[in-house]
Formats: C-alpha cells, structure tokens, sequence
C-alpha cells in the first residue's frame, strides 16, 4: 500500500482477520489487490454490491456488479469464492427492493 500503512500495526492485524469489501468493485480493483498480501492465507474477503434496484438509486454507482462478476473478480485476485447470496433476502427481491445485496464472501488461497 502507498499510504505507509504496509509497516503499522493496523497491518498486522490484518493478517489475522479477513477483508470486507462495500461497494467499490469493480472501480477500485487494485485497492482490494493492494490489501490483499495482508491478509493471511485461509483469510476472509466479504464483497458486498447493490442489486438492480439499489444500484439504479444513486448515481455515484458507476458499473452494475453481478455476485458472478464479483465471483471472477475474487478468483482473479487469489481468492476462492464460498457462495453467492443476496442479503437481506433472496436474490430475486433485489429487483424490487433498494437495500438488496449482492454478498460473496471468499477465502484467500493458502
């Protein structure tokens, strides 16, 4: 990480803990890339991205993820995804509900 933060204790920390990613992929791809050597091996990575209806709310959201594209991006980046979910319900409410969520937690390869 350019900020520094590579020697702190924060760092440290991370090694033992995992990664919860709200909505910045893919856009900010190289900043999960970044963290990711931090992160032990068997580590958690969370991703969370809105579905259609949360997505269309606000226009800061810039490209529409699928829990299949943060799938492949998770794989891209060394980790191995679990299992795709929509929160707080089932995947297809996210057509109709803003506050849906696509949710694909992963673990980073030993």
């Amino acid at each position: 990480m350019s900020d520094g933060t590579q020697d702190s204790s924060y760092a440290e920390r991370l090694q033992k803990q995992g990664v919860w990613w709200k909505q910045i992929l893919p856009f900010q791809l190289d900043l999960l890339t970044s963290y990711l050597p931090y992160l032990r091996p068997g580590g958690s990575v969370f991703v969370v991205c809105p579905q259609e209806v949360g997505y269309r709310s606000d226009p800061t959201h810039v490209s529409f993820t699928t829990d299949a594209d943060i799938s492949r991006i998770c794989r891209a980046v060394g980790s191995t995804p679990v299992k795709a979910d929509g929160f707080p319900f089932p995947r297809p409410v996210g057509k109709l509900f803003l506050y849906n969520e696509f949710c694909v937690p992963a673990t980073k390869a030993a």
